[in-house]
């Protein structure tokens, strides 16, 4: 499994509060101290820390720095960060009778333990094609870096719609939908070479975040950023406006308002390059260890 190496897209400072949908390019991947110095033009004192653990469980977080393309959001220049969290464990359902599996595409299903230990999708997704073999049990986190990666490298899906046959068929070279983190294990050690080197497959591609304004019982507010990107051509946003309802629904990012207008400023915050006391809330799935 691998990442393919994408396609070429086409058509500040870290502090002041954004919300709206933004062009930016990514410049850095979990950059260390003297990386993030060289970004800010500041002395950064400290690496930052991007293990942690907690009940015997590494998690990493995965630190996306996005620059904004300022003469597609009105003059604005800002780097802001995405965040994202992997643990060191499969990710199972709620009741644990399922784990989510992931094949080299970037493509996941629910599986049973028995179906993963036997190397057989389930039903649904060999009805549909939705998954393919070989597959392997994903790690927890693991799906929306895929999704994230693979927006930003323009990969798409590995069918395509005959429009003479009137039915889906693979594309001509499926080499160039390959999206398989292969070295994830590394991550929890403090490794994210893999991560960079897929960035700077295409390190001049834009693509489209969806920023808003996080604020506390304190009154506080922070910068937020929505876990799911746009491709640099998107000029539709029906979509995303549903998939961040539904979210919010779900009861994610219950204090974050989002906006799917021009990017704006709202107001200025103090920058620090500490660590950060906010993890996402893991969810309700179940923590079981399965072995395979």
């Amino acid at each position: 499994m691998g990442f393919a190496k994408g396609k070429e897209s086409t058509e500040g400072t870290g502090s002041v509060l954004l919300k709206g949908i933004g062009t930016v390019n990514v410049v850095a991947v979990n950059p260390t101290k003297d990386e993030l110095s060289k970004l800010f033009n500041a002395t950064i004192e400290k690496d930052p820390e991007y293990i942690t653990e907690k009940d015997g469980v590494k998690s990493a977080r995965i630190d996306f720095y996005l620059k904004s393309v300022s003469e597609k959001n009105n003059g604005l220049e800002f780097i802001k960060k995405l965040s994202y969290f992997i643990r060191n464990e499969h990710f199972y359902n709620k009741d644990a009778s399922k784990v989510q599996i992931i094949d080299k595409y970037g493509s996941t299903a629910w599986a049973t333990k028995e179906e993963v230990a036997a190397g057989k999708l389930p039903a649904y997704a060999e009805q549909y094609d939705s998954c393919t073999i070989p597959f392997k049990p994903a790690y927890k986190g693991e799906e929306e870096i895929v999704s994230f990666l693979k927006t930003f490298l323009i990969i798409s899906g590995r069918k395509r719609l005959d429009a003479n046959k009137g039915e889906w068929v693979n594309i001509n070279n499926l080499e160039e939908a390959e999206a398989g983190l292969t070295k994830i294990s590394s991550y929890f050690k403090g490794d994210f070479k893999e991560l960079k080197d897929i960035i700077n497959y295409q390190p001049d591609n834009k693509i489209q975040a969806i920023f808003g304004v996080k604020s506390t019982d304190d009154g506080k507010e922070y910068q937020d950023v929505f876990s799911t990107v746009l491709g640099n051509r998107v000029n539709k946003y029906d979509k995303i406006a549903k998939i961040i309802d539904d979210k919010k629904v779900a009861g994610a990012y219950a204090n974050t308002e989002f906006s799917i207008e021009p990017i704006h400023t709202c107001s200025i915050e103090a920058t620090t390059f500490t660590k950060s006391a906010e993890v996402e809330k893991e969810g309700e799935e179940s923590e079981l260890p399965w072995k395979f």
